[in-house]
């Protein structure tokens, strides 16, 4: 199994939005559910944060929903094959 989260953050929006998202991914993680996050966030603690998770991270494009729903249905299919 798999969860993708799309989560967008930076210095003055989407922060709790995004902590609340790492906290269910570390659970899924504890599970041994691969978790990724498809994001456009360039802020670097937030990443580190990510990547000390060992949460997968996907650099979504800026203001291109479609692309970014692709990128999220790419993931999972990429676990099914």
């Amino acid at each position: 199994m798999q969860v993708v989260f799309r989560v967008d953050s930076n210095k003055t929006m989407g922060i709790g939005h995004f902590m609340r998202c790492l906290s269910f991914a570390q659970f899924f993680r504890d599970e041994d559910i691969k978790v990724n996050f498809v994001t456009t966030t360039r802020s670097g603690y937030l990443l580190k944060m990510l990547e000390e998770e060992n949460i997968g991270i996907v650099h979504g494009k800026r203001r291109d929903p479609q692309e970014d729903i692709n990128c999220g249905k790419n993931i999972i299919q990429a676990q099914l094959d």
